[in-house]
Order: structure tokens, then C-alpha cells, then sequence
């Protein structure tokens, strides 16, 4: 099950910890270190949250509802996630 994204500061992301455990675990092995983004909200730091289009990428190039998710290289996951920023780019620039 895909969860829905929290939203602070214009910044669209979810929690690690508040996914279904298969889902934590998948991407604590498969996204490096410095993808995981800090926020600081209400004077607390909210570590261990991924943006909201990389969970978006992962959940549907790496982790299959429904069956034992894999591991994959976090480098594949951001050429995808890459993929998709340039197809986004794309669309503002013939909506301008």
C-alpha cells in the first residue's frame, strides 16, 4: 500500500519509520545516505524522510505491492527519478 505525503514548508515528503515495515526495510537498503533529507518542524527534527517523488520512483520500480520486494542500486532509482524531473521540465516549459 502506498501512503500519501506529508506536506511542510512546500516541502512533499514522507517519514521512513511511518511506512509498513516491508516498505522501511526495502528502502533502507536501497536508497544511500544522502538521499534522506532532515526537516525541522514545531523545534523538533524529523530525520529518516525521503521527498515524496523518490518514494513515488522506488514504490514503482522497486518495491512490488504484493510480492517480496528487492533490492536494487539507489543509482538506478535516481536515474529514474532523473528521467521523470526532465519529463516535468518538459511540460512547464510547453505550458509557458
Amino acid at each position: 500500500m502506498k501512503i500519501d505525503s506529508k506536506i511542510f514548508k512546500g516541502i512533499q515528503y514522507v517519514e521512513v519509520n511511518q511506512l509498513p515495515s516491508e516498505q522501511s526495510n526495502s528502502i533502507l537498503k536501497t536508497f544511500e545516505e544522502d538521499s534522506f533529507i532532515k526537516i525541522l518542524k514545531d523545534g523538533k527534527i524529523l530525520s529518516g524522510c525521503i521527498q515524496y517523488r523518490d518514494y513515488e520512483a522506488w514504490y514503482h520500480t522497486v518495491y512490488r505491492p504484493g510480492t517480496q520486494p528487492f533490492v536494487e542500486k539507489a543509482s538506478k532509482l535516481k536515474q529514474h527519478v532523473a528521467l521523470v524531473e526532465e519529463d516535468t521540465a518538459v511540460s512547464v516549459q510547453h505550458n509557458e
